[in-house]
């Protein structure tokens, strides 16, 4: 990103969702900041930060696995689960930031890909409808840099801010359910264990679906998957301040490449986590998308529920 003259402003962050919609920023860290998407409109009710949401990559050539989290730092309890996060220092990260979208490059000569994401919402010209659409998009492309067959997967998790501003934190933050796909490929939300039990192709989870609306921040929060046909998709319920959930997350996708389809017993799960894997060919390529869409669909203004939509 090109630096602006000395009495500009500097850029740092973009935000993303969208048109009135509210969202988040994303800057030159890779972290989810500033997160407005629960009717939180005033600085006051901003959410500094998502402290669960972030995306990670694993790479596994010939018995040799790195792994890499995609941002410069996270609140989340790597340390009291005896995990050494592998964060990359903010000099491995390229970013360009431009409305409605950021742009990241990793610089790491360990791995064996070369990876680049994008976290944007589709925000046209003329486009009214797709404007103003609760939604953001996050799209990683992997390449494979080496001369045999690498397995990549690219994780995103997401931490449930249903209910919450401010500085305000709910414990219980919308019931969690999976998202699978029938035989008739009709989209159904199932409890997780039902989910396991029918073995339904899982495209992604969903919090707070049908829940009563009782305060502006409540609503639904979706996460999605976007397949291609030779990945495979694996999901984890977990809650964010559990050191043996943080555990069973990373090493799961750290060993095997993909999650354990599961919700732990830690009540309530705060958050869901989306993992895809595929194997690239030498030289070959990939692209890994995620959707993440919002619903708050209260908004009260003079004592009155005018809506959001």
């Amino acid at each position: 990103m090109s630096m602006p003259p000395k009495n500009e402003p500097t850029v740092r962050s973009v935000p993303i969702g969208g048109i009135g919609t509210g969202g988040f920023e994303t800057g030159p860290d890779g972290r989810i900041v500033n997160v407005t998407m629960n009717n939180n409109r005033s600085k006051e009710l901003e959410i500094p930060s998502n402290d669960g949401a972030f995306l990670a990559v694993r790479a596994a050539l010939n018995e040799q696995v790195i792994a890499r989290i995609l941002q410069t730092n996270s609140s989340l309890p790597f340390r009291k689960a005896g995990i050494e996060a592998p964060f990359p220092a903010q000099n491995q990260l390229g970013w360009s930031g431009l409305y409605p979208s950021s742009t990241y490059g990793l610089r790491d000569s360990d791995l064996p890909i070369s990876i680049s994401w994008r976290i944007f919402s589709p925000v046209l010209p003329y486009d009214t409808e797709a404007a103003t659409l609760p939604m953001a998009m996050f799209s990683v492309q992997v390449a494979n840099k080496t001369e045999h067959d690498c397995d990549a997967s690219v994780m995103f998790n997401w931490e449930s801010l249903r209910g919450c501003s401010g500085q305000i934190r709910r414990k219980h933050r919308g019931d969690l359910n999976i998202i699978a796909m029938n035989e008739h490929e009709e989209l159904m939300p199932l409890a997780p264990a039902l989910a396991v039990r029918r073995r339904d192709p899982v495209l992604g989870a969903v919090f707070g679906l049908g829940e009563r609306i009782t305060r502006d921040a409540d609503g639904d929060y979706t996460l999605v998957a976007a397949p291609r046909p030779e990945q495979v998709i694996s999901f984890y319920g977990w809650r964010h301040e559990s050191p043996e959930d943080v555990k069973g997350l990373w090493w799961s996708f750290v060993d095997d490449g993909v999650l354990p389809n599961q919700v732990t017993d830690s009540k309530p799960a705060t958050c869901a986590s989306l993992c895809i894997a595929q194997n690239l060919p030498p030289g070959g390529k990939a692209q890994y998308s995620f959707i993440h869409t919002w619903m708050c669909p209260q908004y009260t203004l003079d004592g009155a529920n005018v809506g959001n939509g």
